[in-house]
């Protein structure tokens, strides 16, 4: 380190590659701080519409207020064919700063991920039954989506 005004150290210049690295880091942390995204790419539950549960009411609610959704190989009758339903992209619920979640009130099954502060999978727990608790210790954040 050198010398500045005033006898204040100054900091050795890191370069442009290195400045647009860091501003690149922060600005990927900055439109998904918890990781969700990179999660759902490493489980493979992309396309999703991700909704986050910041507030006491949206963890309160959770996945009991969704409707399940027509699966990939259901079939319905319309004027003497069957043809196949779409399935629309998935519905991923996450909670930042939580460990552990319950099943209690829900009436299908979900498929629950436990991510560490980068957004990493630790555990992954799938088709859990409803009125089940599941938890990871060393977890920050969990997703869920129905099973399918």
């Amino acid at each position: 380190m050198a010398a500045g005004r005033g006898g204040v150290a100054m900091l050795p210049n890191r370069g442009a590659r290195a400045s647009r690295c860091l501003r690149a880091g922060m600005k990927a942390r900055a439109t998904d701080p918890y990781g969700f995204r990179r999660a759902l790419r490493e489980l493979g539950w992309e396309p999703a519409r991700l909704f986050v549960a910041e507030h006491f009411l949206q963890r309160l609610v959770g996945m009991i207020a969704l409707k399940p959704c027509c699966s990939e190989g259901s079939s319905s009758a319309t004027d003497g064919n069957a043809r196949r339903e779409l399935r629309p992209p998935s519905v991923v619920m996450a909670f930042p700063r939580c460990s552990s979640i319950h099943t209690c009130l829900m009436r299908m099954r979900i498929d629950v991920a436990f991510l560490d502060r980068d957004g990493k999978v630790l555990a992954v727990y799938r088709n859990v039954r409803p009125w089940r608790v599941c938890s990871y210790h060393g977890a920050v954040s969990v997703i869920e989506r129905l099973s399918g």
